[in-house]
Order: C-alpha cells, then structure tokens, then sequence
C-alpha cells in the first residue's frame, strides 16, 4: 500500500519520466509477501526471514525483476 501511494506522490514524477512502469512491482511484491507467508504457516521458513530472503533464489528473482522495472521506469 505505502509503495503504490509513492507511486501516486508527486515526488515520483522528478524521479521517474516512466512511472505508469512502477505499477509491475506491486504484484511482484504481492507475490513474494504471499510466498513468505505460505512458507512460515507450512513452517519451511526455519531461519530469519532475511536470511532466508538473501539465500533464497525465488527472491533473487523478484528483486532482479523490480530493478529491471525500476531502471525502465527511469529511462523513460
């Protein structure tokens, strides 16, 4: 919710020529939110969610994928 009021701001338009692009990473992190949550309730999620997060290679994924959408959104 906070990101896709940011993506509303005013503030993001100095930043990003694109930002209609932006709009790609909320379901992204929708995804990734959801896949925590399903793994903790199965309880496969033993470590600290960070560190589960920095070796997990879905979250590698996603996070490749939200900065190709980031430096898309910035080139205009």
């Amino acid at each position: 919710l906070v990101f896709c009021l940011y993506i509303n701001s005013d503030e993001v338009l100095k930043l990003y020529p694109n930002p209609q692009a932006l709009w790609l990473v909320c379901p992204l992190l929708v995804y990734w939110i959801t896949r925590l949550w399903l793994l903790a309730h199965r309880r496969t999620l033993i470590d600290d969610p960070l560190m589960f997060t920095l070796r997990d290679r879905g979250s590698y994924a996603v996070g490749l994928c939200i900065v190709v959408i980031a430096v898309v959104g910035a080139m205009g």
